[in-house]
């Protein structure tokens, strides 16, 4: 029971960093075609930088949270992923290919919490993805001279 209460606050941040991002993508796009119509390059490069450091770190930050909620939770209850997702089995560092490796198993070994949260960090990665993906069109949109 207690997996329901965590899931519904995180769908709901993930949702909100859905619509900030595209309320932000918007507002760059507006901003770039209306007041930073006519300046120089190191301005228009000013404000993609805001605008990339605005979107990407909260997602990278969350996504670290996260990772570390299934890392204390694996820690606790099974010693054998653990071994699998970190550099050396202590379950002290990273390996971030063990945890994608694990996220897209279909492997939750039968807890009810840990189900939920590998389903919160594949959102936030495809969230992440889908900014690394629209980076470089809304850098060339903003960045190039009209």
């Amino acid at each position: 029971m207690s997996a329901k209460p965590i899931l519904h606050k995180t769908n709901k941040k993930i949702k909100n960093l859905y619509y900030c991002y595209f309320i932000l993508l918007t507002l760059i796009i507006i901003l770039r075609f209306t007041l930073f119509a006519r300046p120089d390059e190191g301005v228009r490069m000013i404000l993609f930088g805001i605008f990339v450091i605005i979107t990407w770190v909260p997602c990278i930050i969350y996504f670290n949270k996260t990772n570390k909620v299934l890392l204390e939770l694996l820690s606790r209850r099974n010693s054998i992923a653990i071994k699998k997702i970190t550099y050396f089995g202590k379950g002290e560092h990273l390996n971030m290919r063990g945890v994608f490796i694990y996220l897209f198993s279909k492997d939750d070994l039968n807890d009810p919490e840990i189900g939920p949260i590998k389903a919160d960090a594949k959102k936030i990665l495809n969230i992440i993805l889908l900014q690394f993906g629209l980076f470089f069109p809304v850098g060339i949109i903003v960045i190039t001279p009209m």
